[in-house]
């Protein structure tokens, strides 16, 4: 066998492997919308959505479509808004939209591509509370997270037989390390606030979320 021929041979004894190895192959026309995240959120009148609405755009063979317009529009949720009315998505066939609520309590949001059936979200709202309290256990805090609206105020009870604080980031307000009583402190300017026990560190934690 001439070596002309050996290299012949070799190169197709390749194609099989390339061919099995895939990745190359362009993705099909979009043939399906699903969900990714971002639905059935209850938040609070004039917020942000803590998670954006996502989807995906695949074709027959479940790959990912890039590059592929979806549009959106709000159904219910009279002066509500989105960050966009169109968008793109990703290499991974991924894009999504922020919505930013109004004082209607149920919203109704389409995404559409062209050719296929809709994929719907929704969302409801209430007012957000001016207060809210935290039990202070021994090595815990009874709720990891709480939310208030600007101007409300929080109150930390200690209930454990061990000291604890509620101590925020440096120039932050701070209680003292106590094991009975109760601090209370409010919030002026929107926001997340982290905050820990000075004996526990990290792991005894919690946030203070504000809203507006």
């Amino acid at each position: 066998m001439t070596a002309v021929a050996s290299h012949r041979l070799s190169v197709l004894a390749l194609i099989p492997l390339l061919a099995c190895n895939g990745g190359t192959a362009p993705p099909g026309a979009p043939a399906n919308v699903v969900k990714t995240g971002g639905d059935a959120q209850q938040w609070y009148f004039n917020n942000t959505l803590p998670l954006p609405y996502g989807v995906q755009v695949t074709d027959a063979n479940a790959s990912p479509v890039p590059g592929i317009k979806v549009v959106w529009t709000i159904e219910l949720g009279v002066g509500s808004s989105l960050s966009a009315d169109t968008t793109t998505t990703d290499a991974a066939g991924l894009t999504s939209n922020t919505h930013t609520l109004s004082a209607a309590t149920t919203y109704v949001v389409r995404a559409t591509v062209e050719g296929l059936p809709p994929v719907i979200f929704s969302a409801t709202a209430q007012a957000p509370p001016t207060s809210d309290s935290v039990t202070v256990k021994d090595n815990l805090y009874d709720k990891g997270t709480v939310v208030i609206k600007v101007n409300g105020s929080v109150t930390w009870g200690w209930a454990g037989a061990n000291n604890h604080s509620v101590t925020f980031g440096t120039g932050n307000p701070t209680s003292p390390t106590q094991s009975t009583g109760n601090y209370t402190l409010p919030f002026s300017t929107t926001g997340t606030f982290d905050y820990h026990c000075k004996v526990h560190g990290s792991g005894m934690s919690g946030k203070v979320i504000v809203v507006n």
